[in-house]
């Protein structure tokens, strides 16, 4: 049956109406095909599901109309015998007679000359599932459904019809145009949607990455031991009893920082605080790492601002040159990708102490706040507290845990191993071996800013000067200044080379009148500080001196009149006449000259003596002795209360 004999037959009217001509009809069938929008995807693009449904449809529809033509039975008796002889034909489908209407209806249908209701059973994609011939209207609006989802699928768990109610009041407010769906509209769409994108609401994009996404494939047999070293921080989920400062405790979770071997999951170095975790305490931990096992050839961290602390890890660039304690070490860096906890094997120690070591103790948390136990509140009443172990009990606790970790066989890569045994192995890395003094100047933390050395060779650092001997010869240049927090009071000095200079330490003030009103303790710094004075005043004269050849002092008239021998020994100066002024200005006054000039002014003669002072008479003798007697008191013979005038002799 082509187009045109279809058209016949469904455009069959009265004979009083007038049928246009053939040529007419082929015109309006070609404007028509060329407006009607373009067919969807045919049946071999359907999948195989949709396929075999559409089939068991398109079969019960014909297997109805068959048996109503044949025993002249209506639609719904034929149904009713259809499905008491041939029900198990249909599996996939719910035959029942309400449907046979619906589906019958998507075929098509036309009335016959003869009277006859015809269907189209060409039709067959009609009955696909979600199948629309044409561009057809959505059933709802897709900002509605956007919007439940935003609502839906969260973390919270919102249930379903608080979801759905807040929606659509929304949508009363705001898009009162739009027609709102059903709630089984909304939860068939919510079935249609992908797991990936449930899950990636409602448990985050993590538990997605870590349970569906693609996982890498990490070949760590070709890592040696002591080669890398993971490092990270982690509470534990447990209680501990610190001091609170006032004589009491309180009780805290214990924070660690630990640092393991990357290819055994030997632990290298732990240190453990009751308080945050800082970068002192990781430099610390680090420093003792490598003082025990050697320096790794890489080290590998998160994205922590401890971890990645400018000097530490990150360099500091000071005069066009970069300086951190990794770069003095010869240790690559290596940063972990942010907020990914599948790219540092360490989160798995940690996994298993949560597991193995946690949770066997009284005190545990839970490793969320939906997994804690109620009774954990109790340990933070004073009662409670006292039941909670120290700190140092807690570490000895760890080390034992940490030596069963390392004595445990594991399986996959390790192959029955322990981490002990890996660690220990023969093809273990190790780096040259450095002196104490190299890995103690090595781990020092350099400061972000070069220091002007000032006066007397001292630096000043946060208010507080440092001084050392060997840094006098570089008042007014610039040093590079290390510092360590276990070395209160001292800070150590490097050029701007890197080059070691000096080790400094911290200047103590003194009272202002030390020898009258100071302590033993500002006298003894007042005359510290005097010595280093008077040391360096007299260094720089001997310095002026043996720069100037002993001549300072001298006119050039007098420089000229020495011979090479005067001038090769050095002691061609001498000092005639000193005096000490009180005015302002050089207070030391000296007047040098010439050995030469000084014998010549010698052997000049003197000035002619002084006379003799002429002698005083008795009467004026006798009266100096009895005032001087009087003076002192040894005149006591007069009676109290009475004027005496017979003391002296006028």
């Amino acid at each position: 049956m082509d187009a045109l004999d279809l058209f016949d037959r469904i455009a069959a009217v009265p004979a009083r109406r007038t049928v246009p001509a053939r040529a007419a009809v082929r015109q309006e069938l070609a404007t028509t095909a060329r407006q009607l929008p373009a067919v969807p995807a045919g049946p071999r693009e359907l999948p195989e599901k949709f396929r075999l449904r559409r089939d068991e449809k398109w079969q019960f529809c014909r297997d109805v109309v068959d048996l109503c033509e044949s025993r002249k039975l209506s639609q719904q008796q034929a149904v009713t015998l259809l499905l008491s002889t041939a029900a198990d034909r249909f599996r996939l489908i719910k035959p029942t007679y309400p449907n046979l209407r619906r589906w019958l209806g998507k075929l098509g249908s036309y009335c016959a000359r003869n009277g006859k209701r015809e269907y189209n059973f060409d039709n067959i994609d009609a009955l696909a599932d979600e199948y629309t011939f044409g561009n057809q209207p959505k059933r709802f609006d897709e900002v509605v459904f956007k919007i439940f989802c935003g609502m839906y699928l969260t973390p919270k768990c919102v249930p379903f019809s608080v979801c759905y109610r807040e929606t659509k009041a929304l949508f009363a407010r705001e898009y009162r145009e739009v027609k709102f769906p059903s709630p089984a509209q909304i939860r068939y769409r919510v079935k249609q949607l992908d797991p990936l994108i449930v899950n990636c609401g409602r448990y985050g994009i993590d538990y997605v990455q870590n349970h569906s996404l693609y996982m890498l494939i990490r070949d760590w047999s070709r890592v040696r031991p002591g080669q890398c070293w993971f490092a990270d921080s982690r509470p534990f989920d447990q209680l501990i009893r610190v001091s609170d400062g006032k004589g009491g405790w309180k009780a805290a979770r214990p924070n660690v920082t630990y640092v393991m071997d990357a290819a055994s999951w030997f632990c290298v170095g732990f240190d453990v605080t009751g308080e945050s975790v800082d970068n002192d305490m990781i430099r610390n931990t680090f420093a003792r790492a490598c003082c025990e096992h050697g320096r790794p050839e890489m080290f590998y961290v998160d994205n922590g601002s401890d971890y990645n602390k400018a000097g530490f890890s990150q360099p500091v660039t000071i005069e066009g040159r970069e300086y951190s304690i990794l770069q003095a070490l010869g240790i690559h860096l290596t940063i972990a990708r942010p907020y990914s906890g599948r790219s540092k094997t360490v989160e798995r120690s940690f996994r298993d102490y949560s597991i193995d070591f946690d949770k066997r103790q009284p005190s545990y948390l839970g490793n969320s706040p939906a997994t804690r136990p109620a009774s954990a509140e109790l340990y933070y009443t004073p009662e409670g507290v006292k039941l909670l172990p120290s700190l140092e009990q807690f570490c000895e606790m760890l080390r034992g845990e940490l030596d069963r970790y390392h004595d445990a066989p594991r399986g996959g890569r390790f192959k029955g191993r322990t981490p002990r045994e890996l660690w220990n192995a023969s093809n273990r890395l190790h780096r040259a071996p450095l002196s104490d003094q190299e890995l103690h100047r090595a781990l020092l933390l350099p400061l972000p800013k070069p220091r002007q050395v000032h006066r007397g060779g001292c630096v000043d650092i946060a208010r507080v000067r440092y001084y050392s001997p060997e840094l006098e010869r570089l008042t007014g240049g610039k040093v590079i200044i290390k510092t360590s927090y276990l070395e209160p009071g001292r800070v150590h000095a490097f050029d701007l080379k890197g080059n070691y200079l000096a080790e400094c330490t911290a200047q103590c003030t003194t009272h202002p009148l030390a020898t009258v009103f100071g302590d033993d303790e500002d006298k003894r710094i007042l005359s510290e500080q005097l010595v280093i004075a008077g040391r360096q005043r007299r260094e720089l004269l001997d310095r002026f001196s043996e720069t100037t050849g002993h001549l300072a002092g001298l006119s050039i008239e007098e420089i000229k009149t020495l011979t090479r021998a005067d001038l090769e020994s050095g002691k061609a100066r001498v000092t005639v006449l000193s005096k000490n002024k009180v005015k302002a200005g050089d207070h030391n006054l000296r007047l040098t000259t010439t050995r030469r000039a000084a014998d010549e002014a010698r052997a000049l003669p003197g000035p002619a003596p002084a006379p003799a002072p002429a002698p005083k008479p008795a009467s004026r003798i006798d009266f100096d002795r009895e005032f001087s007697a009087m003076m002192a008191g040894e005149n006591n013979n007069h009676i109290e209360g009475e004027n005496s005038y017979d003391d002296f002799n006028l």
